[in-house]
């Protein structure tokens, strides 16, 4: 996959929206990428670049997607 487009598919799914149901019924929007740096970078290490796990998340889809075909 070319790199600029790598580097578009990543922020497209970075951005997409999530929603998070609270206890009392709310229901507040969010994106993947608040998410994943919420989990990864808080439980982990702030030494995780989100932008390169959302680029390998598309990386991981596009391999297995070929690989269905």
């Amino acid at each position: 996959m070319q790199e600029a487009r790598l580097k578009r598919a990543a922020k497209a799914l970075g951005e997409m929206p999530l929603m998070a149901k609270h206890e009392v019924g709310e229901v507040e929007p969010f994106s993947l990428r608040t998410y994943l740096e919420e989990v990864l970078v808080d439980e982990a290490s702030s030494d995780i670049d989100i932008d390169r796990v959302l680029e390998r998340m598309v990386e991981l889809a596009v391999t297995a997607y070929e690989s269905d075909e």
